[in-house]
């Protein structure tokens, strides 16, 4: 469920999601990096949170919306002039699983846009989430996340770092149930021809926990053609590799279809 609510000083079209709702970072990311149909973003195929849960979130743009040709030509998503926020309250466990605890969890995001009128599209985030991993023996989580994107009509770049303790689901822990830290960073790019309409796109992701005996990396390469908005048909190598035991985990060749109406 959504309800919009008025706009008051910087905030411009706020709204509230209820029961199922989007959680603050996923769905945006999702909205800069197109290529969920290759697979989940970095915060989430390292196991950190996934896309939605049981709570309340409050979504805004920022000092209003940016100009409509940039929205047209680069990306008509979170439009807002000065950036984006929002901030949520949820059951922590995710879509996916059944509370186990009565611990809530605390989620937000805060997107600037510091120079709208010069570099539309540069843009510095932060998300952070805050609350215990869905065990009933409640081990702590928290993360920290910064990304750097930046936007145009021909090309895409996100650079983002992480920080963390535990993840939502309350896995990543030791022998005395005590959740464990890790962290890790993540590049995306992609390169957009018009005609045609051909995409190339890479990824790479680094992740290190358990004061670093627990070390992966995963490189993603592939090829789009786009047709009908923001459809796509996309070819992709995806290579996951345990660092510390120098070994391939998985070698995927993939083609995949998204449809978009």
């Amino acid at each position: 469920l959504a309800a919009r609510v008025p706009g008051m000083w910087i905030l411009t079209k706020p709204f509230f999601e209820f029961g199922l709702a989007h959680r603050p970072w996923i769905d945006f990311e999702e909205h800069i990096n197109l290529y969920r149909v290759q697979g989940t973003m970095f915060l989430e195929r390292t196991h950190n949170f996934n896309s939605a849960d049981l709570g309340v979130t409050f979504i805004s743009l920022l000092g209003g919306e940016i100009d409509a040709d940039y929205q047209a030509q680069v990306n008509k998503a979170y439009p807002g002039k000065y950036g984006s926020m929002a901030l949520g309250v949820y059951n922590g466990g995710g879509y996916h699983a059944i509370e186990e605890n009565t611990n809530k969890s605390i989620e937000a995001r805060l997107s600037v846009r510091p120079l709208p009128g010069v570099l539309p599209g540069l843009q510095l985030h932060y998300t952070g989430a805050f609350g215990k991993g869905n065990k009933n023996f409640e081990p702590d989580w928290r993360m920290n996340a910064g990304m750097v994107s930046f936007e145009a009509p021909r090309f895409v770049f996100t650079g983002q770092y992480y920080d963390g303790l535990g993840i939502s689901s309350g896995d990543y822990v030791d022998e005395k149930n005590k959740a464990k830290p890790h962290h890790g960073f993540s590049f995306f790019s992609e390169i957009k021809f018009p005609a045609p309409r051909l995409s190339l796109f890479a990824r790479y992701d680094n992740r290190s926990g358990d004061f670093g005996v627990d070390k992966t990396e995963r490189i993603i390469g592939g090829v789009a053609l786009r047709f009908a908005k923001s459809s796509k048909v996309v070819l992709d190598y995806d290579l996951y590799r345990d660092k510390n035991a120098n070994k391939t985990e998985s070698a995927v060749l993939e083609l995949a279809m998204e449809i978009k109406f």
